[in-house]
């Protein structure tokens, strides 16, 4: 069983550091940024996810890790995800120890370059939701994750052949970009249950 301890010593070797973040795409696209949350102060090492609200524009009601657009004054996307992890859930940055970058993607139908930052939970806070943004959060233990349901499918989306990582928790469906960037963490952590090459996928497109 992966603990904080461990969590510490596997994740930041293999993260990109927070002083040199991941490279732009190689056509111009608006950049974002999301925070991969995990809570050190719970055995379980949980993630956190939002519910989107389904009155916005892009991946209304889908699961996502708080995030969003860069703005001019952000320094680096580690800057965006914990502005817009306030703005989301009201988590207060200085509860957070940023430890590095995994890759980042171009999402599909937002059309972004997406930068996932990892970031450990120190303190507990009172989470307040932007309801305009976020209709509910939840946690998932990272062992919970390692164990669930996997599935992947190829599709092709903005006219590329891309591989779209499921993960069934639930009542919730952790999948496209959201999903993908649980599969890059749970590599560096050691894999998770092989997707099932015979599963239907949970999500019809």
């Amino acid at each position: 069983m992966i603990d904080s301890s461990a969590l510490r010593n596997l994740l930041p070797p293999h993260l990109l550091p927070l002083d040199a973040p991941p490279s732009p795409p190689l056509t111009p696209l608006p950049r974002a940024a999301v925070l991969v949350l995990v809570d050190v102060t719970d055995p379980g090492l949980p993630l956190l996810f939002t519910v989107r609200s389904t009155s916005l524009e892009h991946h209304p009601g889908e699961i996502a890790f708080p995030g969003g657009h860069q703005d001019e004054g952000d320094a680096s996307p580690a800057d965006t995800a914990l502005r817009e992890a306030y703005e989301e859930v009201h988590l207060p940055k200085t509860n957070v120890e940023l430890l590095g970058y995994l890759p980042s993607r171009q999402t599909r139908g937002s059309n972004v370059w997406l930068t996932p930052a990892v970031g450990l939970l120190h303190a507990p806070w009172t989470i307040e939701l932007e309801p305009a943004e976020v209709t509910d959060v939840f946690w998932t233990p990272i062992s919970t994750l390692l164990d669930s349901p996997h599935a992947t499918r190829e599709f092709r989306i903005e006219g590329l052949e891309r591989l779209v990582h499921a993960y069934t928790v639930g009542e919730h469906v952790i999948w496209g970009v959201t999903g993908n960037i649980v599969a890059d963490l749970l590599d560096l952590l050691g894999g998770g249950r092989p997707p099932d090459p015979a599963a239907p996928f949970p999500i019809r497109l």
